[in-house]
């Protein structure tokens, strides 16, 4: 921010600027994203949003109508799916499984109603932290060319992948040009930033850019700029290294916490993300109401569901807290737990 400041007057740099991005910012994040994550895109389509969640509500505003269907995953965020029905749409929930969304089944509802849009979180499942399998990738992108449907790629936490190859995003393999390709920082630096982006065909980059003219106007050029010198010196992608470090070994100092839960609970050591989905076997919107009165925060897995029906499954966050603060949480949350089983059992 100091490095930003000194080197800008400010009326260059605290004035107003280009809705779709600050051009050395968008010329950084062009070279990464083409570096890092395979992408390959015309500078034109690159339109800077305060982070995915708007980038999915200006793709909503621009690209559907009252009464347009939206494919979801069954699990999901909930933020972004109100962007959809601010915008009118209908959500058809699809079902997902261990290897992702489950083509079959998407299949099934494109054959009862027409789909005006695909969502997907494909390399880190949102909830769940599943990575939709290859296979699974090529059959989905086929339906989608089948039906003439774009997908919107929402690849909230691409950085933090800790063991096996990451897939790459479905934005890299798309000779169509059908999928629309959002990301954010938040995850990077902190979530109030509000600093992400989005890759969409040429025509759709430009209806966006004229909404995000008449909505939030631009980002802020600031922090534009800041990041873009930190990525420029390159001390964005040291970060992203040591980050790396600290989150992959507060999943383990999770995963090794959790073995007391064992063998009732259920879960998976997740490849990649900043949490751990586990099926605790008890009621959670019950456990979570009581670890909340112990100051212990988690969601249910409800809240992750459209239709709210009851669920015994939690996303359990490593990346905010330390590694003791990891283990009393869970310690706390544990004993909740075999107290609601043993209840369970009367």
């Amino acid at each position: 921010m100091r490095q930003a400041l000194r080197q800008f007057s400010p009326e260059e740099l605290l004035g107003y600027s280009e809705p779709s991005g600050r051009a050395r910012f968008r010329a950084q994040l062009g070279h990464y994203l083409r570096r890092a994550r395979g992408l390959q895109f015309r500078n034109s389509e690159l339109v800077v949003t305060h982070g995915s969640q708007e980038a999915s509500y200006l793709v909503a505003r621009c690209w559907l109508n009252p009464g347009d269907v939206v494919a979801v995953e069954e699990l999901g965020f909930s933020k972004v799916w109100e962007a959809f029905l601010c915008c009118g749409a209908e959500l058809c929930p699809v079902t997902i499984d261990e290897e992702g969304l489950l083509p079959e089944a998407l299949e099934q509802q494109m054959q009862r109603r027409p789909i005006r849009l695909i969502y997907l979180t494909p390399l880190h499942q949102y909830p769940t932290t599943v990575t939709l399998s290859p296979r699974r990738r090529r059959h989905i992108y086929e339906l989608a060319r089948r039906y003439d449907v774009p997908i919107l790629e929402d690849d909230y936490d691409f950085e933090f992948h800790y063991r096996g190859t990451r897939q790459p995003p479905l934005k890299a393999q798309d000779p169509d040009g059908r999928v629309i390709y959002c990301s954010t920082f938040s995850k990077v630096l902190h979530p109030s930033a509000r600093l992400g982006f989005l890759i969409a065909p040429p025509g759709l980059a430009e209806r966006v850019t004229r909404l995000k003219t008449g909505g939030s106007r631009q980002n802020d050029n600031l922090t534009q700029e800041a990041v873009a010198g930190w990525m420029e010196e390159g001390g964005f992608e040291r970060h992203l290294r040591r980050v790396r470090r600290h989150y992959e070994r507060r999943r383990q100092v999770m995963h090794e916490a959790l073995q007391l839960w064992q063998p009732q609970a259920r879960w998976r050591l997740p490849d990649g993300g900043m949490c751990i989905w586990i099926d605790t076997q008890v009621t959670t919107d019950e456990l979570a109401r009581m670890a909340a009165e112990q100051e212990v925060g988690v969601r249910s897995g409800s809240s992750y569901r459209l239709d709210r029906a009851p669920s015994t499954c939690l996303r359990l966050g490593f990346a905010h807290p330390n590694p003791e603060e990891i283990e009393q949480g869970l310690a706390i949350l544990g004993k909740l737990r075999a107290g609601l089983a043993f209840q369970k059992q009367e």
